[in-house]
Protein backbone atom coordinates (compact mmCIF):
# COMPACT_ATOMS: atom_id res chain seq x y z
CA UNK A 1 0.00 0.00 0.00
CA UNK A 2 1.34 3.61 -0.55
CA UNK A 3 1.74 5.90 1.84
CA UNK A 4 -2.17 7.69 1.11
CA UNK A 5 -3.61 4.40 1.46
CA UNK A 6 -1.77 3.75 4.94
CA UNK A 7 -2.82 6.76 6.28
CA UNK A 8 -6.27 6.16 5.39
CA UNK A 9 -6.40 2.81 6.81
CA UNK A 10 -4.99 4.72 10.14
CA UNK A 11 -7.88 7.50 9.86
CA UNK A 12 -10.23 4.11 9.39
CA UNK A 13 -8.97 2.37 12.49
CA UNK A 14 -9.20 5.70 14.84
CA UNK A 15 -12.06 6.48 13.65
CA UNK A 16 -14.23 2.76 13.23
CA UNK A 17 -11.91 1.28 16.04
CA UNK A 18 -9.44 -1.63 15.49
CA UNK A 19 -12.25 -4.05 16.38
CA UNK A 20 -14.48 -3.28 13.59
CA UNK A 21 -11.77 -2.50 11.23
CA UNK A 22 -10.44 -6.49 12.28
CA UNK A 23 -6.80 -7.42 13.15
CA UNK A 24 -5.21 -10.20 13.70
CA UNK A 25 -3.53 -12.15 16.66
CA UNK A 26 -0.05 -10.25 18.26
CA UNK A 27 -1.26 -7.38 16.85
CA UNK A 28 -0.77 -5.64 20.27
CA UNK A 29 2.80 -6.70 21.21
CA UNK A 30 3.66 -6.15 17.10
CA UNK A 31 2.82 -2.12 18.39
CA UNK A 32 4.91 -2.07 21.18
CA UNK A 33 7.65 -3.22 19.54
CA UNK A 34 6.91 -0.61 16.87
CA UNK A 35 6.57 1.77 19.35
CA UNK A 36 8.50 1.09 22.54
CA UNK A 37 7.29 3.95 24.33
CA UNK A 38 3.62 3.57 23.07
CA UNK A 39 2.42 2.34 26.49
CA UNK A 40 3.73 5.45 28.23
CA UNK A 41 1.75 7.89 25.91
CA UNK A 42 -1.37 5.42 26.03
CA UNK A 43 -1.05 6.08 29.80
CA UNK A 44 -0.86 9.53 29.70
CA UNK A 45 -4.15 9.71 27.03
CA UNK A 46 -7.73 10.42 27.75
CA UNK A 47 -8.43 6.82 27.71
CA UNK A 48 -6.02 5.63 30.35
CA UNK A 49 -8.32 5.39 33.32
CA UNK A 50 -11.31 3.44 31.30
CA UNK A 51 -8.51 1.27 29.99
CA UNK A 52 -7.49 0.37 33.96
CA UNK A 53 -11.21 -0.28 34.34
CA UNK A 54 -11.47 -2.87 31.61
CA UNK A 55 -8.25 -4.27 32.52
CA UNK A 56 -9.55 -4.30 36.22
CA UNK A 57 -12.53 -6.14 35.50
CA UNK A 58 -10.71 -8.41 32.75
CA UNK A 59 -13.01 -7.20 29.74
CA UNK A 60 -12.39 -8.17 26.35
CA UNK A 61 -12.83 -4.43 25.09
CA UNK A 62 -9.21 -3.71 26.83
CA UNK A 63 -7.38 -5.04 23.62
CA UNK A 64 -9.91 -3.52 20.92
CA UNK A 65 -9.40 0.04 23.25
CA UNK A 66 -5.75 -0.03 23.59
CA UNK A 67 -5.09 -0.97 20.11
CA UNK A 68 -7.13 1.46 18.81
CA UNK A 69 -5.76 4.34 21.08
CA UNK A 70 -2.29 3.37 20.41
CA UNK A 71 -3.15 3.81 16.59
CA UNK A 72 -4.25 7.13 17.14
CA UNK A 73 -0.82 8.11 18.87
CA UNK A 74 1.45 6.15 16.79
CA UNK A 75 3.82 8.06 13.88
CA UNK A 76 3.18 7.35 10.62
CA UNK A 77 6.33 6.13 10.13
CA UNK A 78 5.57 3.78 13.45
CA UNK A 79 2.19 2.93 12.05
CA UNK A 80 3.48 1.76 9.04
CA UNK A 81 5.74 -1.00 10.26
CA UNK A 82 2.26 -2.46 11.49
CA UNK A 83 -0.56 -1.92 9.22
CA UNK A 84 -0.42 -5.21 7.72
CA UNK A 85 -1.83 -6.35 10.94
CA UNK A 86 -4.89 -5.02 9.99
CA UNK A 87 -7.79 -6.52 7.82
CA UNK A 88 -7.93 -3.18 5.79
CA UNK A 89 -4.18 -3.33 4.25
CA UNK A 90 -3.63 -4.83 1.13
CA UNK A 91 -0.28 -6.20 0.56
CA UNK A 92 2.11 -4.88 -2.98
CA UNK A 93 3.61 -7.56 -5.28
CA UNK A 94 6.81 -6.50 -3.63
CA UNK A 95 5.76 -7.45 -0.18
CA UNK A 96 4.51 -10.59 -1.04
CA UNK A 97 7.45 -11.51 -2.59
CA UNK A 98 9.23 -10.16 0.57
CA UNK A 99 7.06 -12.38 2.78
CA UNK A 100 9.70 -14.37 5.00
CA UNK A 101 9.11 -18.24 3.97
CA UNK A 102 9.67 -20.85 6.10
CA UNK A 103 12.24 -23.11 6.08
CA UNK A 104 14.06 -26.19 7.46
CA UNK A 105 17.71 -25.60 8.44
CA UNK A 106 18.70 -27.91 6.02
CA UNK A 107 16.75 -26.80 3.22
CA UNK A 108 17.68 -23.00 4.20
CA UNK A 109 21.84 -23.54 4.36
CA UNK A 110 21.20 -26.01 0.96
CA UNK A 111 19.60 -22.57 -0.87
CA UNK A 112 22.61 -20.37 0.76
CA UNK A 113 24.91 -23.18 -0.68
CA UNK A 114 23.22 -22.66 -4.01
CA UNK A 115 23.01 -18.72 -4.13
CA UNK A 116 26.46 -19.14 -3.34
CA UNK A 117 28.13 -21.51 -6.22
CA UNK A 118 26.04 -19.55 -8.34
CA UNK A 119 23.63 -22.41 -9.66
CA UNK A 120 20.69 -20.39 -9.82
CA UNK A 121 19.70 -18.00 -12.27
CA UNK A 122 20.74 -14.78 -12.60
CA UNK A 123 19.06 -14.02 -15.78
CA UNK A 124 15.57 -14.50 -13.83
CA UNK A 125 13.53 -11.38 -13.78
CA UNK A 126 14.67 -8.40 -11.63
CA UNK A 127 11.61 -7.93 -10.38
CA UNK A 128 12.03 -10.58 -8.28
CA UNK A 129 13.34 -9.65 -5.23
CA UNK A 130 16.50 -11.39 -3.24
CA UNK A 131 14.40 -10.84 -0.22
CA UNK A 132 11.98 -13.84 -0.77
CA UNK A 133 14.71 -15.72 0.73
CA UNK A 134 14.77 -13.73 4.06
CA UNK A 135 14.23 -15.45 7.04
CA UNK A 136 13.40 -12.43 9.34
CA UNK A 137 13.73 -11.93 13.09
CA UNK A 138 10.92 -11.52 15.12
CA UNK A 139 11.12 -9.50 18.45
CA UNK A 140 8.30 -10.47 20.55
CA UNK A 141 7.78 -8.77 23.84
CA UNK A 142 6.34 -11.63 26.06
CA UNK A 143 6.82 -10.81 29.73
CA UNK A 144 7.31 -7.96 32.23
CA UNK A 145 9.38 -7.25 35.51
CA UNK A 146 6.99 -5.15 38.20
CA UNK A 147 9.54 -4.81 40.36
CA UNK A 148 12.91 -4.07 38.41
CA UNK A 149 11.02 -2.67 34.77
CA UNK A 150 12.35 -5.49 32.60
CA UNK A 151 10.66 -6.80 29.44
CA UNK A 152 11.48 -9.96 28.71
CA UNK A 153 11.55 -10.23 24.43
CA UNK A 154 11.32 -13.33 22.35
CA UNK A 155 14.07 -13.16 19.37
CA UNK A 156 13.40 -15.74 16.74
CA UNK A 157 16.12 -15.67 14.17
CA UNK A 158 17.12 -18.35 12.68
CA UNK A 159 20.72 -17.63 10.92
CA UNK A 160 21.41 -16.24 14.42
CA UNK A 161 20.38 -18.77 16.98
CA UNK A 162 22.76 -21.31 17.34
CA UNK A 163 23.34 -24.56 19.75
CA UNK A 164 26.19 -25.43 21.63
CA UNK A 165 27.69 -28.44 19.65
CA UNK A 166 28.63 -30.84 22.44
CA UNK A 167 31.63 -32.92 21.08
CA UNK A 168 29.58 -35.66 22.41
CA UNK A 169 27.01 -35.14 20.22
CA UNK A 170 27.24 -37.90 17.65
CA UNK A 171 24.07 -37.19 14.87
CA UNK A 172 25.28 -34.44 12.39
CA UNK A 173 22.81 -33.27 9.90
CA UNK A 174 25.75 -32.14 7.16
CA UNK A 175 27.66 -35.22 7.01
CA UNK A 176 27.60 -37.73 4.14
CA UNK A 177 27.94 -40.65 6.30
CA UNK A 178 25.58 -42.75 7.63
CA UNK A 179 24.30 -42.36 11.22
CA UNK A 180 25.38 -45.96 11.89
CA UNK A 181 29.17 -44.90 10.99
CA UNK A 182 28.96 -41.84 12.99
CA UNK A 183 27.67 -44.18 16.30
CA UNK A 184 30.50 -46.66 15.42
CA UNK A 185 33.00 -44.21 15.21
CA UNK A 186 32.55 -42.62 18.22
CA UNK A 187 32.37 -45.69 19.94
CA UNK A 188 35.64 -46.40 18.85
CA UNK A 189 37.29 -43.58 19.96
CA UNK A 190 35.89 -44.03 23.36
CA UNK A 191 36.32 -47.88 24.26
CA UNK A 192 38.85 -50.53 24.28
CA UNK A 193 39.57 -52.51 20.68
CA UNK A 194 38.08 -55.81 22.61
CA UNK A 195 35.14 -53.90 23.58
CA UNK A 196 35.07 -52.13 20.08
CA UNK A 197 34.56 -55.82 18.44
CA UNK A 198 32.31 -57.20 20.24
CA UNK A 199 29.63 -54.10 19.54
CA UNK A 200 30.39 -54.47 15.86
CA UNK A 201 30.01 -57.80 15.65
CA UNK A 202 26.09 -57.19 16.23
CA UNK A 203 26.19 -55.70 12.58
CA UNK A 204 27.61 -58.94 10.53
CA UNK A 205 25.89 -58.81 7.39
CA UNK A 206 24.51 -55.65 7.56
CA UNK A 207 24.58 -52.79 5.35
CA UNK A 208 25.44 -49.12 7.38
CA UNK A 209 23.49 -46.78 4.78
CA UNK A 210 20.47 -49.31 4.74
CA UNK A 211 20.44 -49.66 8.67
CA UNK A 212 20.78 -46.63 9.36
CA UNK A 213 17.81 -45.93 7.46
CA UNK A 214 15.63 -48.31 9.94
CA UNK A 215 14.30 -46.96 12.87
CA UNK A 216 13.72 -50.14 14.58
CA UNK A 217 17.22 -51.79 13.86
CA UNK A 218 19.08 -48.73 14.83
CA UNK A 219 16.70 -48.68 18.27
CA UNK A 220 18.28 -52.62 18.73
CA UNK A 221 21.51 -51.86 18.17
CA UNK A 222 21.70 -49.12 20.43
CA UNK A 223 20.35 -51.20 23.10
CA UNK A 224 22.84 -53.55 22.66
CA UNK A 225 25.46 -52.27 22.30
CA UNK A 226 24.59 -50.05 25.79
CA UNK A 227 24.46 -53.35 27.43
CA UNK A 228 28.16 -53.76 26.37
CA UNK A 229 28.73 -50.07 27.49
CA UNK A 230 27.36 -50.36 30.63
CA UNK A 231 30.57 -51.72 32.07
CA UNK A 232 32.26 -48.61 31.71
CA UNK A 233 29.64 -46.23 32.59
CA UNK A 234 28.89 -45.15 29.10
CA UNK A 235 25.74 -45.22 26.91
CA UNK A 236 24.63 -44.02 23.49
CA UNK A 237 21.46 -41.84 23.97
CA UNK A 238 18.82 -41.94 21.17
CA UNK A 239 15.91 -39.43 20.60
CA UNK A 240 13.55 -38.55 17.97
CA UNK A 241 12.72 -35.46 16.82
CA UNK A 242 10.44 -34.53 14.58
CA UNK A 243 8.97 -30.61 13.10
CA UNK A 244 5.41 -31.14 12.54
CA UNK A 245 4.86 -28.14 9.86
CA UNK A 246 7.24 -30.19 7.63
CA UNK A 247 6.52 -33.72 9.15
CA UNK A 248 10.73 -34.21 8.63
CA UNK A 249 12.37 -36.36 11.54
CA UNK A 250 15.70 -37.03 12.97
CA UNK A 251 16.89 -39.90 14.82
CA UNK A 252 19.27 -38.03 17.11
CA UNK A 253 22.22 -40.05 18.80
CA UNK A 254 24.46 -37.98 21.91
CA UNK A 255 27.58 -40.24 23.44
CA UNK A 256 27.24 -40.20 27.53
CA UNK A 257 30.50 -40.81 29.48
CA UNK A 258 29.78 -40.76 33.30
CA UNK A 259 33.53 -40.62 33.98
CA UNK A 260 33.65 -37.46 31.98
CA UNK A 261 30.88 -35.86 32.36
CA UNK A 262 29.50 -36.52 36.45
CA UNK A 263 25.51 -35.10 37.11
CA UNK A 264 24.99 -35.16 33.85
CA UNK A 265 21.58 -37.63 33.27
CA UNK A 266 19.56 -38.91 30.13
CA UNK A 267 16.75 -36.51 30.96
CA UNK A 268 18.84 -33.86 30.68
CA UNK A 269 20.87 -34.92 27.23
CA UNK A 270 17.13 -35.44 25.92
CA UNK A 271 16.56 -32.04 26.71
CA UNK A 272 19.41 -30.59 24.86
CA UNK A 273 18.60 -32.90 21.78
CA UNK A 274 15.18 -31.91 21.71
CA UNK A 275 15.20 -27.71 22.43
CA UNK A 276 18.42 -27.26 20.91
CA UNK A 277 19.74 -29.53 18.30
CA UNK A 278 16.00 -30.30 17.10
CA UNK A 279 15.02 -26.88 17.61
CA UNK A 280 17.92 -25.93 15.54
CA UNK A 281 16.76 -27.92 12.52
CA UNK A 282 13.26 -27.12 12.73
CA UNK A 283 14.09 -22.99 12.72
CA UNK A 284 12.56 -22.48 16.20
CA UNK A 285 15.67 -21.54 17.85
CA UNK A 286 15.46 -18.71 19.42
CA UNK A 287 16.46 -16.31 22.18
CA UNK A 288 15.20 -15.05 24.92
CA UNK A 289 16.40 -11.48 26.02
CA UNK A 290 16.08 -9.27 29.13
CA UNK A 291 16.19 -5.66 28.41
CA UNK A 292 16.40 -3.17 31.65
CA UNK A 293 14.11 -0.06 32.17
CA UNK A 294 16.60 1.75 29.67
CA UNK A 295 16.51 -1.00 27.43
CA UNK A 296 19.91 -2.55 27.72
CA UNK A 297 20.15 -6.25 27.43
CA UNK A 298 21.38 -7.50 30.86
CA UNK A 299 20.13 -11.40 29.97
CA UNK A 300 20.42 -13.45 27.33
CA UNK A 301 19.18 -17.14 26.82
CA UNK A 302 18.93 -19.80 24.09
CA UNK A 303 15.87 -21.08 23.88
CA UNK A 304 12.98 -23.38 21.91
CA UNK A 305 10.22 -21.21 20.60
CA UNK A 306 7.87 -23.76 20.49
CA UNK A 307 7.96 -24.30 24.17
CA UNK A 308 6.92 -20.72 24.37
CA UNK A 309 3.57 -21.02 23.03
CA UNK A 310 0.38 -20.64 25.45
CA UNK A 311 3.35 -20.70 28.38
CA UNK A 312 5.24 -17.39 27.66
CA UNK A 313 5.06 -16.32 31.69
CA UNK A 314 6.32 -19.90 33.13
CA UNK A 315 8.94 -20.08 30.51
CA UNK A 316 10.39 -16.67 31.26
CA UNK A 317 10.03 -17.30 35.24
CA UNK A 318 11.86 -20.96 34.64
CA UNK A 319 14.89 -19.33 32.51
CA UNK A 320 15.86 -16.38 34.45
CA UNK A 321 14.56 -18.26 38.03
CA UNK A 322 12.76 -14.81 38.94
CA UNK A 323 9.19 -15.47 39.62
CA UNK A 324 8.14 -11.52 39.38
CA UNK A 325 7.17 -12.11 35.68
CA UNK A 326 3.55 -11.14 34.80
CA UNK A 327 2.45 -10.63 31.60
CA UNK A 328 2.19 -7.12 29.78
CA UNK A 329 -1.81 -6.76 30.37
CA UNK A 330 -1.24 -7.08 33.87
CA UNK A 331 1.73 -5.18 33.83
CA UNK A 332 -0.32 -2.62 32.10
CA UNK A 333 -3.14 -2.58 35.14
CA UNK A 334 -0.23 -2.61 37.91
CA UNK A 335 1.69 1.00 36.68
CA UNK A 336 -1.89 2.29 37.10
CA UNK A 337 -2.30 1.66 40.54
CA UNK A 338 -0.01 4.99 40.92
CA UNK A 339 1.85 3.08 43.64
CA UNK A 340 5.55 1.98 44.40
CA UNK A 341 5.56 -1.70 43.21
CA UNK A 342 7.29 -3.38 45.79
CA UNK A 343 7.21 -7.15 46.25
CA UNK A 344 4.26 -7.10 48.74
CA UNK A 345 1.73 -4.76 46.77
CA UNK A 346 3.00 -7.50 43.83
CA UNK A 347 1.84 -10.31 45.72
CA UNK A 348 -1.22 -8.52 47.23
CA UNK A 349 -2.36 -7.94 43.69
CA UNK A 350 -1.36 -11.41 42.07
CA UNK A 351 -3.39 -12.58 44.74
CA UNK A 352 -6.12 -10.64 44.34
CA UNK A 353 -6.82 -11.21 40.47
CA UNK A 354 -9.35 -13.58 39.52
CA UNK A 355 -8.42 -17.25 38.55
CA UNK A 356 -10.33 -17.01 35.28
CA UNK A 357 -9.68 -14.17 32.94
CA UNK A 358 -12.05 -13.37 29.51
CA UNK A 359 -8.62 -11.39 28.33
CA UNK A 360 -6.96 -11.76 25.29
CA UNK A 361 -3.69 -11.88 25.99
Amino acid sequence: MNQKSIKGLKKEIVRESALEVGYYEGTREAIMVAAPDILEKVMASDVAGYLTKLATNNDIGFDNLFVSEAVRLMSYSEFKQVAHKFFGYTRTNEEILAEPITLSRAAYENLQERAENNFMNKTTSKAISTKSLEIQAENEPVAYNPLTEEIAYLVSDSSNAVPYFDENLISNYKSEQPELSLILAKIKSHVSPDLYQQIHSFLQGMDPIGSSKDPVFMETFVELANQVLEANDQQIIQHSAQDQATNESWQLHYFLDQNTMPGINKDEVINYLEHEVAAYYRGSLAELRIFDKDDVEVESYLVDRDTFIGNEINQVKSYTQNDNYVDLATGFKLQNLGVEITPEVLNDFLNAEPKQSNLKK
